[in-house]
């Protein structure tokens, strides 16, 4: 999902077999999902959007990390 905070961001939707990674846009603070072939372009996914991750999701917290130990996740926006 894109929403007001990638406004300094070019962005274009997601497509099927897209290869993402997380990523921090320059000269931002906003992070999001990015293209391999183009990590200056945020992507934008649809509610629903199943993801599939190529290692276990790892939660990164204040203090600990753990993992999910699970590699499809369906995309939903807070």
């Amino acid at each position: 999902m894109c929403d007001y905070s990638l406004h300094a961001v070019a962005t274009r939707p997601a497509e099927v077999a897209d290869i993402l990674v997380s990523t921090k846009f320059p000269s931002t603070i906003t992070r999001g999902f990015a293209s391999v072939d183009d990590p200056h372009v945020a992507v934008c996914l649809r509610p629903g959007t199943e993801i599939a991750f190529e290692d276990d999701v790892r939660v990164d917290g204040r203090v600990f990390r753990r993992n999910v130990r699970d590699r499809l996740a369906p995309f939903s926006p807070n």
